[in-house]
């Protein structure tokens, strides 16, 4: 558990003691009390330190999240505490106030009978004494491009990664060219180049140099609204004032141009024409099962390219015939675990892109084939159906607008509800929102006949101190004036039966797939009638 030369006295006693292991191919110390409940395990260190000395280590924790947890404590008293899947380490550091000698212990506390992950808490690297130094610093890469008017954010690292002080000052050759700020987010300010330099509290230094290049040209771009109807338009280079030039008659979910036509497929499959800034349209045929997500012109062949998936799960490369919309396989994407491309974009000379929904790779498609070879990471994983690639064939440019937020919503898998809500919200243009309140206790129903749902749902009924979480989900809609059904919230049999096999057809794509119990076309008929009618499994 040392850094190093520096060799401390570990102390584990007590009926689970710490043992050494390797964790994510390091050795370190690891707790001992795993899937024993209402346990805990300690291990300490005793040592001499003068005001202004550090405790330094690298800490993990892999179990359940605000059910057991890894606790660091001084002299007796709990300081900090990390809990859940944090299973990569990371450096914590405590200043001694004044001379004196300390005790510093870690525990893993095991409280509960339900496990997660390795069920323990990882510690090494630990370090007493004064504080270490910075012994250089690198920025990675260290050259960079950025528009006039725009931003882009550099890296670097301080070394060696335990030093106590990881902080770097920021400075540029020339501000009127490149500024930077404190966090390392740099702006072209006029064309030119700067050097950036980075130097650390030891005094170490590294550069980057920052070449800035004309701004983004004045572009207009036409766009629709996800979730929506609305055609928008607004310039690249002020896409902050966003025009609304109208409704389509149904939510669109893909569109192209080409040659002054614009080419698009909405929620029930229409493939249709339209002209840049108008929700006029005309409907070519049908593209099939497939529920396109993204599609692109190729001005290289002349030919419509998409992406998207069908109710098998699959997600595809088609090649769209523009004189009947048909959708063609050329075939699946090898992405990396099969993460699907929800958008998709070609360049003039015929080179396809696309980026994961998940990973928030960009991937160069080969369009003969299907076979794709990974560039690089967009620095935003999870974006989802919430993004859009647009190639400006006149300037060279590519184009990608995506909503993005680093938290877990973004990065997990929405289930049948959301699948089901996407459904209604299209046909009967409810709010999303809405439709999710609507459905959710009638999924928790269904998918309770899984022994390891029906194990959370009781874990969150006891969390939320109640005796049933559907019943109290219910019970907090009825509060809301939220209806119970779709029957209660306007919508006639009569409109419910004209758009019945649209619903069920759409409902059983999207975020159903990765739902937690997989569900047949028979078994989603009879859960639509369960949310239009208001009647759950049990009734």
């Amino acid at each position: 558990m040392n850094l190093v030369e520096n060799r401390h006295h570990f102390v584990t006693e007590g009926e689970y003691p710490w043992v050494p292991v390797v964790f994510n191919d390091e050795l370190c110390g690891a707790s001992g009390n795993q899937d024993h409940v209402g346990t805990t395990s300690t291990v300490s260190t005793t040592v001499q330190l003068n005001a202004g000395d550090v405790m330094r280590f690298d800490w993990a924790v892999s179990c359940r999240e605000d059910f057991e947890r890894l606790t660091f404590s001084v002299n007796g008293t709990e300081v900090a505490a990390i809990s859940g899947q944090s299973t990569d380490f990371v450096p914590y550091n405590y200043v001694a106030e004044a001379a004196g000698e300390y005790t510093f212990s870690w525990t893993y506390h095991k409280e509960t009978m339900w496990t997660e992950g390795q069920d323990r808490g990882y510690v090494k690297n630990v370090y007493a004494g004064a504080p270490l130094p910075d012994e250089s610093v690198e920025f990675a890469p260290d050259a960079v491009t950025v528009r006039k008017g725009l931003t882009a954010q550099l890296s670097w690292t301080v070394a060696p990664y335990y030093a106590f002080d990881q902080s770097v000052t920021l400075t540029s050759s020339d501000a009127s060219i490149a500024s930077v700020d404190a966090n390392g987010v740099v702006r072209g300010v006029n064309e030119g180049t700067a050097v950036i330099t980075a130097t650390t509290a030891q005094g170490h230094t590294d550069t980057c140099t920052v070449t800035v290049i004309a701004p983004v040209p004045h572009t207009k771009i036409y766009a629709y609204q996800t979730q929506t109807t609305n055609l928008i338009s607004f310039f690249t280079d002020d896409s902050a004032h966003v025009q609304q030039l109208g409704a389509f008659p149904a939510d669109t979910y893909a569109m192209t141009y080409a040659h002054g036509v614009v080419y698009g497929i909405d929620s029930e499959n229409n493939f249709f024409t339209s002209t840049p800034g108008s929700t006029q349209r005309t409907i070519i045929g049908q593209t099939g099962t497939a529920m396109i997500t993204a599609m692109a012109y190729n001005y290289a062949n002349g030919k419509i390219y998409a992406v998207g998936y069908t109710q098998q799960s699959r997600w595809d490369l088609y090649e769209i015939n523009m004189q009947t919309g048909a959708a063609a396989v050329i075939g699946q994407p090898d992405t990396v675990d099969r993460d699907p491309l929800w958008t998709f974009a070609i360049t003039t000379e015929g080179r396809a892109y696309g980026i994961t929904a998940t990973s928030g790779l960009l991937y160069e498609v080969n369009l003969e084939t299907a076979q794709v070879t990974e560039i690089g990471f967009t620095g935003c994983p999870g974006v989802g159906f919430c993004q859009s690639l647009v190639y400006d064939h006149d300037n060279g440019i590519m184009f990608w607008a995506a909503y993005w937020k680093d938290d877990g919503f973004a990065n997990v898998g929405l289930g049948m509800v959301h699948g089901i809500a996407h459904s209604f919200g299209a046909a009967y243009d409810m709010a999303h929102g809405l439709t999710n309140a609507v459905i959710l206790p009638y999924v928790l129903q269904y998918n309770s006949r899984d022994p390891l749902v029906k194990e959370k749902l009781t874990e969150l009924s006891y969390r939320c101190h109640c005796e049933d979480i559907i019943l109290k989900i219910e019970e907090m809609r009825e509060q809301l004036g939220i209806p119970r059904c779709f029957r209660e919230a306007g919508i006639t049999e009569e409109m419910f039966r004209e758009k019945h096999d649209l619903l069920l057809q759409h409902a059983m794509l999207g975020a159903t797939k990765v739902n937690p119990v997989k569900m047949t076309v028979e078994e989603m008929d009879k859960m639509l009638t369960q949310v239009y009618m208001g009647k759950r499994e049990e009734e």
